[in-house]
């Protein structure tokens, strides 16, 4: 099982409907979904494959859902980050995971840059919103000509599907990897534990 194909089988059971409020604004889960595939294709135009590891250093917004769900149908394991870690916490996970590409905003830039340093497999930095620095690329500008339909990418139970990195307490962070069925379980288990009492 692939977890993106959640996305696809929300639309398929219960249409269009509003799914994510942001900014005075409501995004449609039909509309998010697009604009994930166009986000796939574009990760896939830049040689992103299977088993590559994409990090996303955003706050709560739209690219955050979009970048992780294009991250699972391509088959790809996302590294979420937190975008107030340090500089030395970000090179060390950076490195670590084996980034190859990076999705975050220019508010985070001047650590990125620095950080970025000591992960030589990191090629691609893709920023999200108005302000594109030099030397990376523009989140809008590479999903706007992508097509919007994909083939999602088939994965097993087992494959790992996200690195999410601990706190670090005791010393280095440690990657704990979670497969496509832990996400499934977790919130599938979520549904029937909590939402439906």
């Amino acid at each position: 099982m692939n977890i993106g194909r959640l996305a696809d089988d929300n639309i398929q059971r219960f249409g269009e409907y509003e799914f994510l409020y942001y900014e005075g604004k409501w995004h449609s889960n039909v509309e998010l979904n697009r604009i994930t595939n166009k986000l796939a294709n574009a990760l896939n135009g830049l040689g992103v494959k299977k088993g590559d590891r994409i990090g996303v250093q955003l706050v709560n917004c739209p690219q955050l859902m979009q970048a992780f769900f294009a991250t699972f149908k391509i088959g790809a394991i996302l590294v979420p980050i937190n975008p107030s870690l340090r500089i030395h916490e970000l090179a060390y996970i950076y490195q670590d995971a084996g980034l190859v590409a990076l999705i975050s905003t220019a508010n985070n830039m001047d650590n990125i840059r620095e950080a970025r340093r000591e992960a030589p497999e990191l090629r691609h930095v893709i920023m999200a919103g108005d302000v594109i620095p030099e030397g990376t690329l523009a989140y809008n500008e590479i999903i706007k000509d992508a097509p919007e339909q994909i083939k999602i990418v088939d994965t097993d139970n087992d494959d790992t599907a996200v690195m999410i990195y601990t706190a670090g307490t005791t010393g280095n962070p440690k990657g704990v990897m979670l497969t496509h069925y832990n996400w499934y379980s977790h919130v599938s288990g979520y549904f029937d534990q909590v939402l439906l009492d």
